[in-house]
């Protein structure tokens, strides 16, 4: 299976359920007690997904490279692992593939806004519902979101 590949969040299918999946990032809140989803990841690419989403109404989760497919206010603590590896991608794979199963009938688009590890994760359950952004790294990839949620809301972002 593939992702259906876009240059921009313009040609994302605006269909009333939509979800986004964007990676964890090495940046996190420092905390040992759990905290929302949302709250614990601070880099880049995490904060712009998440405000795309929440700007446009979409549903939005993460992938972990710790605890799997996580929803925006599931509970988590700090940790400290990413994704390196293909073995760190199969181990994670089983896990979010159940959980994203038990959703995936809620959506029309499961818009992926990642690296090509989390994409990794993803891609054999992937198909004509899933998208994913064209960019050549992560930073491109920041720009192409912020510049979507700065077309939403002029100066928000």
């Amino acid at each position: 299976m593939s992702f259906t590949v876009i240059s921009s969040l313009d040609h994302v299918p605006c269909r009333e359920r939509v979800l986004v999946i964007t990676g964890c990032s090495k940046r996190k809140m420092v905390t040992s007690a759990p905290v929302p989803a949302r709250s614990l990841y601070l880099g880049n690419l995490f904060r712009v997904s998440q405000a795309y989403a929440d700007t446009m109404g979409f549903d939005f989760a993460v992938l972990s490279a710790r605890y799997g497919l996580l929803f925006a206010d599931d509970p988590v603590v700090t940790y400290d692992q990413v994704l390196k590896t293909k073995k760190d991608v199969e181990t994670i794979r089983p896990g979010v593939e159940e959980r994203l199963a038990s959703v995936l009938d809620r959506y029309d688009v499961i818009l992926v806004i990642a690296g090509q590890r989390y994409r990794d994760v993803l891609d054999p359950i992937s198909g004509d519902r899933f998208y994913t952004v064209l960019s050549r790294g992560i930073g491109e990839l920041c720009q192409i979101v912020r510049s979507a949620c700065r077309s939403i809301l002029p100066g928000e972002v």
